[in-house]
C-alpha cells in the first residue's frame, strides 16, 4: 500500500513514534549552491596566494 495507490498511515501500519524516511533527490539546488561556494572559496584562496607570493 502506498500513497500513489490512495492508502493512509493507518492502513499501512504506522503508528504514533514511528520514522518515515524519504529518499532525497540525488542532486539538489542545495548540493550547488554548497559546490559553488566551496568553489568560490577555493579560486578566492588561489588567487589571493597568487597575488601574495608576487
Amino acid at each position: 500500500m502506498s500513497f500513489s495507490k490512495g492508502g493512509s498511515l493507518q492502513e499501512m501500519g504506522v503508528r504514533s513514534g514511528d520514522q518515515i524516511v524519504i529518499p532525497r533527490k540525488s542532486f539538489t539546488g542545495a548540493d550547488l549552491n554548497l559546490f559553488l561556494n566551496i568553489s568560490q572559496i577555493a579560486l578566492t584562496l588561489v588567487l589571493l596566494y597568487t597575488t601574495a607570493t608576487k
